[in-house]
Formats: structure tokens, sequence, C-alpha cells
């Protein structure tokens, strides 16, 4: 076995091994028999509808960052892209604000795509975001403004 995989595996493992305890943490002291009581009575049409609409999240996110990286000459996977930005939302419930330096790197590892250019397209992304904020704002403040 060579020792690319080996450290594969013993990575993988490593992070099996922390989710465990941080289920086990999380759910200490718990009482089991309520929670699945409580889980027998949702409703799994709301919990169904938040899972649809939480990946088209993400996939238009992935989507919007392919077209920003599409004039620089990239053409990165949409799939490497959604993977990347589930990381860096994962990444942000450890240590906010640094899942869009962990999504540029995942990015990076998974397509060569040089860090510095992805983590300025995320830049962009923030900067766009803002124009929109701004822009809805002053639209609304216009519109209730008798």
């Amino acid at each position: 076995m060579s020792g690319k995989i080996l450290l594969k595996i013993l990575k993988n493992l490593a992070f099996l091994l922390i989710g465990i305890a941080l289920l086990y943490l999380a759910f200490q002291g718990q009482d089991i028999d309520q929670l699945i009581d409580d889980l027998k009575g949702a409703n799994y049409t709301y919990v169904g509808f938040s899972v649809i609409f939480g990946f088209a999240a993400y996939w238009s996110r992935a989507a919007r960052w392919l077209i920003l990286l599409e004039p620089m000459g990239y053409k990165p996977r949409l799939s490497s892209s959604i993977y990347s930005i589930i990381v860096g939302y994962f990444a942000n419930l450890a240590i906010p604000r640094i899942g869009e330096i962990t999504r540029c790197t995942v990015m990076n590892q998974a397509e060569d795509i040089p860090v510095d250019k992805l983590f300025g397209t995320v830049i962009l992304e923030r900067i766009i975001d803002l124009i929109m904020l701004l822009s809805f704002t002053l639209i609304t403040i216009l519109l209730k403004v008798d």
C-alpha cells in the first residue's frame, strides 16, 4: 500500500472519529426515547422542502461561482463547486468566516485553480451581494416613504 493511500485512509478515519466524538458530545445527556418520539411526530414534508430549497441554494451559488471563473479560462465541474461551498459552510460552523478560505482551498485541490484567483472571485461575489443588498434596501425605502 502506497504512502498516499495510507495517508488518505488515516485522514478519513481521523475525521470519522472526530465526527463520532462530536455526535457523542451533542447528544450527551439527551433523552434518546424522547428524541425518537419527536422524530416520529415530525412533519417530513417540511423537512423535504427544506432539503430541496437548501440544495437549490447550494446549486445556485455554485453555478454563480462557475460563471465568475469562466472568463478567466477555468471550467471546473459543477459538482466540485457545490462540494467546495458545502465544505465552506461546514467550516463556518467551527470558525466563522473561515469558510470562504476553505472553499477556495477545496476547489484548488479538486480542480487545480490558483487560490488567489478563486479568492478574488469570492471577494467579487461579496461586492455584488453588497450592491444588491443596498439596492433592495434603497428600493424598499423609496417604496415605503409617503
